[in-house]
């Protein structure tokens, strides 16, 4: 009887421990949080931080994975479809590999021969419904208000020009 149930405990170990290994998945959405090209930080210049600017006005850069494998990437001004697997997102061209390591996603590749890497934490259920109904000219209207304020605070104080 103790063999029996041991072996019993032992299978409901096993798949409990299965189920857990497998929550990790890209389906849902994630905001951008870190993005270097060529080893370059592409949204915090001389401490200005733009995904943080465009989070404080509720726009998201960030990606969007649904269930039938399409993924809707947001960075920037630029919008684009993708697809992906278990292991890589493609434009159809490029390949970039990413991990899920609980709500912190990375993405690693070359992006038309250049470095990329990408750190995205899990967006709240308010902002990936935000992140959802934005649109093209929301992205563009906060890009450009970010960037007045940029402006002002790097030419802020300045009395060269």
């Amino acid at each position: 009887m103790k063999k029996v149930l041991a072996e019993v405990l032992a299978v409901v170990l096993v798949l409990s421990m299965t189920a857990c290994g497998s929550k990790d998945t890209l389906e849902g959405s994630w905001r951008i949080t870190k993005f270097t090209m060529g080893g370059q930080d592409v949204l915090n210049q001389n401490g200005f931080d733009l995904a943080a600017k465009l989070s404080e006005k509720g726009i998201y850069m960030g990606i969007q994975a649904k269930s039938d494998k399409t993924l809707r990437m947001v960075a920037g001004e630029n919008e684009q479809t993708l697809t992906w697997n278990d292991k890589t997102i493609s434009d159809g061209k490029d390949e970039i590999e990413y991990k899920i390591n609980g709500d912190v996603l990375t993405m690693t590749g070359n992006q038309g021969g250049t470095e990329m890497y990408m750190e995205l934490k899990k967006m709240t259920s308010d902002e990936a419904s935000k992140f959802s109904a934005q649109t093209a000219d929301d992205m563009n209207n906060a890009i450009m208000e970010v960037a007045r304020e940029y402006a002002a605070s790097v030419m802020g104080g300045s009395e060269e020009e």
